[in-house]
């Protein structure tokens, strides 16, 4: 426009709207408009105006621009399989791990129940002071007879009968010479001390007497003449303990209760070694000796004398999605020995009964000693999930552009070549948009190939 001949000259206008279509570090071009200003002595006016001009625009496409993907084929074969095994990768993790091995396509509830048991057995019974036999059915051994989620069967019963409050020696006994000699406090067998000094100890006899329920229990010293006795049960091993469950799952499942208190008969361990719930003491005991792996002492032979307490935990695993109750749900049954098997601490407790006779208050004095069970229903229910199954792809879909991020750092910073691709991955364009066939020449393989001009050399 400004060197053609048939133009006399430039005008104000012209040259304005010849420099809106230029970037602000293209002013070199207006030299040629120069000449028409500075012979109107208008060339200082002229420049404020051009620069306050391109100041502004210049501002604002800064301010606003906008960035977009271009889209760029990378004909090289490390990228593209470094691609693939990434995404590949991704694939395997989403479907192989997440959906299939984690089954997070399943909405699931965790819900605790309830658990009832019945008893049936008869032993027989040795007494400690003279050997003779008697027995003793499951209804003798059971106390209390009914517990929620609990159970204690006896192996050991010690009994002392007709004590009176009054004043007899300790046991095991003290000797002594004077009132002083008798101590205000007793060793325990748990390791903690006894406070005797409220019960007037004194010297009588040369035995140490205090306040307490007579005649004392003597645990462990069992004589004809002694009147405690204990009862050593012989065949508690072969009592059988089946267990009824239930559990249900509120919110996936309101309608439905998972139960097994309603089957008509029991499923012996023995035969159904995976779903049975009729079980001996001796198998319990069995399962409770493995822990890791490794057999522990955990037999009736080691726990009778001193008892011990399980936890006897029934596991559900109910496809919510199946209508028939009764197949829908997996049970297992998992026992745990919670006291220490290698130190024996067992479990026992006393209980007593009162009575009075000829105006005088009695009572029996009875320690049981036995398997202590902790009984607990807990399991999971599932159903499918369209919403979460879509939030997994999703998700996945997502971790899809991983590999693109990836590939995009090697080609821009770590390749030989990233200079030259470089070229083709980034473009930064202001003022006027330069259009596909502007920016590329096609190649002699079909491909485009970036144009280097000379502006783009200067900028």
């Amino acid at each position: 426009l400004l060197t053609d001949s048939s133009v006399t000259g430039p005008n104000h206008s012209s040259c304005l709207g010849l420099l809106s279509h230029f970037h602000f570090s293209q002013l070199y071009f207006l030299y040629p408009c120069t000449s028409f200003f500075s012979s109107h002595n208008r060339q200082s006016t002229f420049f404020s105006t051009v620069f306050h001009h391109m100041s502004i625009k210049s501002t604002l496409n800064s301010a606003f621009s906008y960035s977009t993907v271009k889209i760029v084929t990378i004909r090289d074969a490390r990228l593209g399989i470094i691609h693939r095994l990434i995404q590949l990768a991704i694939f395997t993790y989403i479907v192989g791990f997440v959906i299939i091995w984690q089954q997070q396509y399943l909405e699931t509830e965790s819900s605790m129940g309830t658990v009832l048991w019945k008893v049936k057995g008869t032993s027989t019974g040795t007494l400690a002071h003279n050997n003779a036999t008697t027995f003793a059915s499951s209804e003798e051994l059971i106390n209390p007879p009914s517990e929620v989620n609990a159970l204690f069967l006896a192996t050991r019963v010690v009994q002392t009968n007709s004590q009176i409050r009054g004043e007899c020696a300790s046991f095991p006994a003290v000797e002594c010479d004077t009132t002083s000699d008798c101590p205000s406090t007793f060793n325990l067998t748990d390791g903690l001390k006894r406070d005797m000094s409220a019960f007037n100890g004194k010297c009588v006899n040369r035995q140490c007497i205090y306040q307490q329920w007579c005649p004392q229990e003597h645990d462990g010293n069992f004589t004809s003449q002694n009147t405690t006795q204990m009862i050593q049960m012989n065949e508690v091993d072969d009592f059988t303990v089946w267990f009824k469950a239930s559990i249900q799952f509120p919110h996936l499942a309101p309608s439905k209760v998972f139960s097994t208190i309603k089957d008509p008969t029991p499923r012996p361990r023995s035969l159904h070694p995976n779903s049975g719930n009729l079980f001996t003491i001796a198998e319990l005991l069995a399962i409770a000796d493995e822990v890791d792996g490794e057999k522990q002492i955990t037999t009736y032979g080691t726990v009778k004398d001193k008892g011990c307490v399980l936890r006897v935990s029934v596991d559900w695993s109910c496809n919510l999605d199946k209508w028939d109750v009764t197949t829908a749900c997996d049970i297992r049954f998992n026992v745990l020995r919670l006291d220490s098997a290698a130190v024996g601490d067992g479990f026992n407790f006393r209980s007593s009964e009162y009575y009075r006779v000829d105006g005088v208050e009695n009572r029996d004095l009875t320690k049981y000693t036995g398997v202590r069970m902790i009984l607990t229903s807990k399991g999971v229910g599932y159903k499918f999930s369209l919403s979460r199954t879509i939030l997994q792809l999703s998700s996945g879909l997502a971790l899809m552009v991983v590999a693109t991020t990836f590939c995009d750092f090697l080609l821009q910073y770590i390749f030989p070549e990233r200079q030259r691709y470089k070229l083709y991955k980034r473009d930064i364009k202001g003022g006027s948009v330069q259009t596909h066939a502007d920016m590329y020449e096609e190649t002699d393989d079909d491909t485009f190939a970036p144009v280097i001009s000379g502006y783009d050399d200067y900028a």
